[in-house]
């Protein structure tokens, strides 16, 4: 990477820091460009070089901790190719809540705000890439339907599951949960019940 490229990502890290920031603060109705600038000390016109407004903002960092969340799951995969679809299903599903909940704030940002437009603006910039998560689930889903690990599977059920996860991110974030061992029980609990609903439990395959 160049040093203009550095010098860019780092100015956009300060972008993103900034704007979430304030809404997490003050609320979506108070962010703005201006604002933005004086809390990084540039000028407004510095920040439209890189974004048109305060939700091309917003949609990059959400689009950021996706292709961070993408990126991890695909290792997660590959590094775990013999397992059974249902432990993929755990192992994963982990994977997605651990990433969202190192960026809190960052999330909690992305939430707060106008979340089903945010989406569906994400959708539009790469279709394809967009919908690599929902993809990605939806083979493991199958997969563990060969398998008969799972039963209960449907067209949208990788897309309902994700609904699903981050639902229960958002409430550990909304609530301000820090405590491991909570977010364990939360976590285990909350992929049992997801196990449960596709077929996929323990005490169902023995």
């Amino acid at each position: 990477m160049s040093r203009k490229e550095k010098e860019k990502q780092a100015l956009q890290q300060k972008i993103f820091n900034a704007a979430t920031q304030i809404v997490t603060e003050e609320g979506y109705e108070k962010l703005s460009i201006r604002k933005i600038a004086t809390k990084i000390e540039y000028s407004p016109t510095t920040i439209y070089n890189y974004f048109k407004n305060k939700d091309e903002i917003l949609m990059s960092i959400a689009y950021d901790i996706y292709r961070e969340v993408v990126e991890n799951v695909k290792q997660v995969i590959k590094d775990h190719q013999q397992a059974s679809p249902r432990e993929k299903f755990v192992l994963t599903s982990r994977c997605y809540i651990s990433i969202m909940l190192e960026n809190p704030e960052k999330f909690r940002a992305v939430m707060l705000t106008s979340g089903l437009s945010l989406s569906e603006d994400l959708k539009a910039r790469d279709p394809e890439e967009v919908q690599e998560g929902n993809y990605l689930l939806q083979m493991l889903l199958e997969e563990g339907m060969a398998t008969n690990d799972f039963r209960n599977v449907q067209e949208n059920s990788a897309e309902l599951i994700l609904i699903s996860l981050m639902g229960l991110v958002f409430n550990i974030v909304s609530y301000r949960v820090t405590d491991p061992i909570q977010i364990e029980q939360m976590t285990t609990a909350y992929i049992d019940l997801l196990l449960n609903g596709i077929g996929g439990t323990q005490n169902e395959k023995e």
